[in-house]
């Protein structure tokens, strides 16, 4: 479709839908294609706009703890701040977080958050 010449809206839903379940599955070959063929029809397949049917949930194959520890590592809160507001001990956070990373494919808290500011919906 993309070098059909078909129109950038009618390209748009079917790239947010594959972007939305290659990174649900984390399928990071599968994702580098969907992010070159996003690039050449001009479209951002990790910004999903609100009228998408496309927006991956935000729970990426995270527990609900999990979930909850995510936002506040998004909003820059410390294990031992975090360990605090959820009544759990700051190594308990810790733990969580290498979960968090391991499920995210990500190096660090930093690039987890990132990854979830960048996946999850607005609005």
């Amino acid at each position: 479709m993309v070098t059909a010449g078909e129109d950038r809206s009618s390209v748009m839903v079917p790239l947010l839908y594959a972007f939305a379940e290659a990174t649900r599955l984390r399928a990071q070959p599968l994702i580098k294609e969907i992010e070159n063929l996003a690039r050449r029809a001009r479209i951002d397949p990790a910004t999903p706009t609100e009228r998408s049917p496309t927006a991956p949930e935000p729970n990426w194959g995270l527990i609900p703890r999990e979930g909850e520890i995510l936002a506040l590592l998004v909003r820059g809160h410390t294990d031992r701040e975090i360990g605090q507001q959820l009544t759990v001990s700051s190594r308990t956070v810790n733990v969580h977080v290498a979960h968090i990373l391991r499920k995210l494919n990500a190096a660090n808290r930093h690039e987890a958050a990132a990854t979830a500011q960048r996946l999850t919906p607005r609005g």
